[in-house]
């Protein structure tokens, strides 16, 4: 990822699903684990703790794509579904957003949460891709950052 000052720019696309949804329940954790800060559902609606507010909604039991996107302006915003609806946006002045994953080589966490069994969840993710960099709204739009490339190389051989 690259690196603005000791923040990270970047993109993550996942797919996902849920098995149950109700209360606080963390779908994201970007901390290596070490505070109630990330991405949740709350009830079935979307949220970033410590940000104002929610928005978006999810089903159990139904893949749904979420793109986060953490820019050099420090703005984080959210989309989800397949029109990519923008569904967050926020100035990421406390950091909430920015992946210690990334700029210290820590871990990231889905659907674990730092201290709290009651905000884990079961779910199954289906695709996880992450980006050097926070795609535009219209790169998201184009609906395949989520998607595996369509080709994979094979490793190249060593001669004998």
């Amino acid at each position: 990822m690259s690196e603005v000052g000791s923040q990270s720019v970047s993109t993550i696309a996942l797919r996902f699903s849920s098995d149950s949804l109700s209360g606080y329940q963390k779908i994201g954790d970007f901390k290596n684990l070490s505070s109630d800060s990330g991405f949740y559902t709350l009830n079935s609606a979307f949220k970033f703790y410590n940000a104002s507010g929610s928005s978006g909604s999810t089903t159990a039991n139904t893949s749904l794509d979420v793109v986060l996107t953490r820019s050099s302006s420090r703005t984080v915003n959210a989309y989800v579904g397949n029109n990519f609806t923008p569904i967050i946006s926020f100035s990421n002045t406390g950091d909430i957003g920015v992946s210690n994953a990334v700029s210290n080589q820590s871990i990231l966490w889905f659907f674990k949460d730092d201290n709290s069994r009651s905000k884990q969840r079961s779910g199954r993710i289906d695709s996880l891709v992450i980006y050097k960099g926070a795609l535009s709204g219209a790169q998201i739009a184009s609906g395949r950052v989520t998607s595996a490339p369509t080709t994979i190389p094979e490793p190249a051989t060593v001669g004998a």
